[in-house]
């Protein structure tokens, strides 16, 4: 069962991730609201407005027609031309910023939502017009049902302009940094809000028994209540030493167990873990790092050379790195069960985050390559790290390897910065960061 729960809870996200719901949703909705339309139609409500307000109901079958014929040409060529001009937006994000931002761009639920309008209202009016009926026929022409759908083109109309602009927004660099940042501290104090016992060691876990990926893939989720519901099940404590986003190949070592359980029970814990083909940041903060990295080392590449965006992604970086100093590296998550003789126990499961060291190596590691040679952007860098040790309370550990990284860039900088003036300047500035006290 808890397989099957699993499973749905997989497919149901991909569902709402995928580009297509809102606008089926939307493109539904519209479907049935024709439909009551013409079931209103059948009572003579046309008829019964058009005795006094004549002006907006439409008589003639030819001139209905013609209308929603109308309607069904321009709102396709509108959006035909729309979702043309995203698709040239996106290659160009794609090229000059980064590959990785383009989910976030595509799944936009307001662009979605611009797109199934558009296609409910072309369903709409072709459900009104192939119900316009002969001469012959007793029914009257569906004259409010052709006045809503003149109504809902004009709506079409104002996404139209609404869109061009919420497009030419947001494929500025300024927005897709703000947003990414954004998210991503969303995440971090998300993590931080809740209840779960941080911790900073993991149990010694050297004569647990090993566990192993069944799945290929991006690790979206960990469904944590049923991973919990797992270890109650067969008393047993789970820990799971790969974070999420990380990239996981079929039969890798994902965790550990203390009790030496049977296949079955093992995939009931791998379940647990729901994979993709892509990185979100809803799924985990680090890849929020990880894309403002990557758009602030493509703009320091030779062709784009835009050190502006560089220094806006590195004082975001420094916000974001100061909130993840404030999270411990590991949770714990226990529940407890009492058996028939009273006896309190204790199952609990430990999941590991991207440790902070490792999140820096990740993405300050790689900018210092790419910005070594500009002088202006390793000023800021260093603010950067001025920032983080004037952090208050920061961990002895965390100053230690924060120095240590200082001192690789000034290493860099007395190597690559061929000024004497510059190098001296870069360097006293440095230097006087690790000779500060950090803390009063």
């Amino acid at each position: 069962m808890l397989k099957i729960q699993n499973k749905l809870l997989h497919l149901y996200s991909k569902i709402i991730g995928s580009i297509a719901f809102y606008p089926v949703v939307i493109t539904i909705i519209f479907s049935v609201f024709a439909v009551i339309m013409l079931q209103i139609e059948n009572y003579g409500i046309s008829k019964y407005i058009g005795k006094n307000v004549q002006y907006i109901i439409v008589n003639n079958k030819d001139t209905a027609r013609t209308i929603l014929s109308t309607l069904i040409g321009g709102i396709m060529s509108i959006m035909v031309f729309s979702f043309s001009m995203v698709m040239l937006l996106l290659n160009q994000a794609s090229s000059n910023f980064s590959p990785r931002v383009l989910p976030s761009l595509i799944a936009n639920k307001r662009h979605q939502f611009v797109l199934g309008v558009f296609i409910g209202t072309i369903v709409y009016c072709l459900l009104i017009s192939i119900n316009i009926l002969p001469n012959h026929r007793t029914y009257s022409v569906p004259g409010v049902a052709t006045f809503v759908g003149v109504l809902l083109g004009l709506f079409c109309l104002a996404l139209f302009v609404y869109f061009l602009h919420s497009i030419s927004k947001s494929i500025q660099i300024g927005y897709i940094l703000e947003n990414l940042y954004k998210d991503t501290l969303q995440e971090i104090e998300s993590e931080i809000e809740k209840n779960n016992q941080r911790i900073n060691e993991l149990p010694k876990h050297e004569s647990w028994q090993m566990i192993y990926s069944t799945e290929t893939g991006y690790l979206q989720k960990i469904i944590k209540p049923h991973l919990l519901d797992v270890a109650k099940k067969h008393k047993t404590s789970i820990l799971i030493f790969l974070s999420e986003s990380r990239f996981i190949i079929k039969d890798e070592p994902i965790g550990k167990i203390t009790n030496n359980l049977d296949e079955e029970a093992r995939k009931e814990i791998s379940s647990c873990l729901l994979f993709n083909s892509e990185e979100r940041i809803e799924q985990n903060f680090a890849t929020g790092f990880k894309q403002i990295t990557e758009i602030v080392v493509k703009a320091m590449s030779p062709g784009i050379n835009d050190p502006g965006t560089a220094l806006v992604g590195i004082d975001y970086l420094s916000e974001l790195f100061r909130k993840r100093m404030q999270l411990p590296d590991n949770v714990e998550l226990s529940i407890n069960s009492k058996k028939s003789d009273d006896k309190k126990h204790d199952e609990k499961v430990y999941l590991k985050n991207t440790s902070f060291e490792e999140i820096f190596y990740l993405n300050i590691v790689a900018i210092r390559q790419y910005i070594r040679h500009d002088v202006v952007v390793l000023l800021r860098l260093l603010d950067f790290y001025k920032s983080l040790l004037n952090v208050k309370n920061i961990a002895a550990d965390k100053e230690i390897f924060l120095k240590k990284q200082l001192k690789s860039l000034l290493s860099d900088i007395k190597e690559h910065i061929t000024n004497e003036g510059d190098r001296d300047y870069l360097i006293k500035i440095g230097s006087k960061l690790l000779t500060d006290v950090t803390q009063p």
